[in-house]
Protein backbone atom coordinates (compact mmCIF):
# COMPACT_ATOMS: atom_id res chain seq x y z
CA UNK A 1 0.00 0.00 0.00
CA UNK A 2 0.98 3.68 -0.37
CA UNK A 3 0.58 6.01 2.22
CA UNK A 4 0.90 9.83 2.77
CA UNK A 5 1.68 11.34 5.41
CA UNK A 6 0.66 14.90 6.84
CA UNK A 7 3.11 16.59 8.40
CA UNK A 8 1.27 16.77 12.13
CA UNK A 9 2.08 12.83 11.56
CA UNK A 10 4.77 11.30 13.33
CA UNK A 11 8.00 10.23 11.72
CA UNK A 12 8.00 7.68 13.34
CA UNK A 13 4.90 6.11 12.32
CA UNK A 14 6.46 6.79 8.36
CA UNK A 15 9.79 4.09 9.51
CA UNK A 16 7.29 2.03 10.55
CA UNK A 17 5.27 1.42 7.63
CA UNK A 18 8.60 1.57 5.30
CA UNK A 19 9.97 -1.82 7.47
CA UNK A 20 6.23 -3.47 6.66
CA UNK A 21 7.04 -2.89 3.14
CA UNK A 22 4.81 -0.19 2.40
CA UNK A 23 5.48 2.83 0.32
CA UNK A 24 5.17 5.84 2.63
CA UNK A 25 6.31 9.26 2.27
CA UNK A 26 5.80 12.35 4.52
CA UNK A 27 4.45 15.75 3.76
CA UNK A 28 7.47 17.64 5.40
CA UNK A 29 9.70 15.77 2.16
CA UNK A 30 7.69 17.24 -0.19
CA UNK A 31 6.38 20.77 0.97
CA UNK A 32 7.55 23.12 3.32
CA UNK A 33 5.59 23.36 6.98
CA UNK A 34 2.22 24.72 7.16
CA UNK A 35 1.45 23.87 3.17
CA UNK A 36 -2.35 23.44 2.46
CA UNK A 37 -3.98 20.01 3.06
CA UNK A 38 -5.60 21.19 -0.40
CA UNK A 39 -1.89 20.59 -1.88
CA UNK A 40 -1.10 17.63 0.33
CA UNK A 41 -4.44 16.08 -0.34
CA UNK A 42 -3.76 16.59 -4.37
CA UNK A 43 -0.22 14.87 -4.04
CA UNK A 44 -1.72 11.90 -2.09
CA UNK A 45 -4.66 11.66 -4.86
CA UNK A 46 -2.02 11.74 -7.75
CA UNK A 47 -0.20 9.14 -6.18
CA UNK A 48 -2.54 7.22 -5.73
CA UNK A 49 -1.71 6.88 -1.49
CA UNK A 50 -3.81 6.80 1.55
CA UNK A 51 -4.07 10.16 3.47
CA UNK A 52 -3.41 10.02 7.33
CA UNK A 53 -3.12 13.41 8.93
CA UNK A 54 -4.34 14.01 13.08
CA UNK A 55 -6.67 17.13 11.29
CA UNK A 56 -9.54 16.64 13.23
CA UNK A 57 -11.73 18.93 10.62
CA UNK A 58 -10.42 17.17 7.28
CA UNK A 59 -12.93 14.84 7.12
CA UNK A 60 -15.42 18.01 7.22
CA UNK A 61 -13.76 19.80 4.60
CA UNK A 62 -12.71 16.95 2.28
CA UNK A 63 -15.11 13.89 2.69
CA UNK A 64 -17.14 15.48 -0.52
CA UNK A 65 -14.05 14.06 -2.39
CA UNK A 66 -14.28 10.48 -1.48
CA UNK A 67 -17.75 10.02 -3.71
CA UNK A 68 -15.44 10.34 -6.61
CA UNK A 69 -13.55 7.05 -5.07
CA UNK A 70 -15.28 3.39 -6.52
CA UNK A 71 -14.31 0.25 -4.49
CA UNK A 72 -12.39 -2.14 -6.72
CA UNK A 73 -13.73 -6.17 -6.61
Amino acid sequence: MTFFLDENFPRTALAHLQTKGHNASHALDAFPPGTSDDKLFALAQEQGAIFVTTDKDFFTRFHWRSSNITAQS
